[in-house]
């Protein structure tokens, strides 16, 4: 793995409880750590039971070992606006892994 091709700032967010000013408990999601990763989008095409096709893409992004950690089932990343569940992770070598994402939706921030 060339390390020059981790040139995508991505957000890794945890969802996470909060208090807001009053004391108010509130459920948001944090970010926790923005990195740098390589990413590439993938076209996924299965075949139904009823042979029709289904086409779906996912979002290859690697990143450095040492952040594997920080992965559990709370997490989500945010890229150019995009949230992105992970998959799967799996390892590329010593030095890198592979998250497997799905996009879901447009990130809507806050003003």
């Amino acid at each position: 793995m060339n390390p020059g091709k981790l040139n995508k700032r991505i957000e890794i967010q945890r969802f996470e409880k909060d208090f807001d000013s009053e004391g108010i408990e509130e459920k948001k999601w944090i970010t926790i750590r923005p990195i740098f990763a390589a990413i590439e989008d993938k076209i996924v095409r299965t075949t139904n039971e009823d042979n029709s096709i289904t086409t779906q893409v996912e979002t290859n992004m690697i990143i450095r070992k040492n952040y594997k950690p920080i992965f559990t089932s709370d997490i989500r990343i945010v890229y150019e606006n995009r949230i992105y569940n992970v998959l799967d992770i799996s390892e590329v070598d010593n030095n890198y892994i592979k998250l497997i994402t799905k996009g879901e939706k447009l990130y809507v921030s806050k003003t």
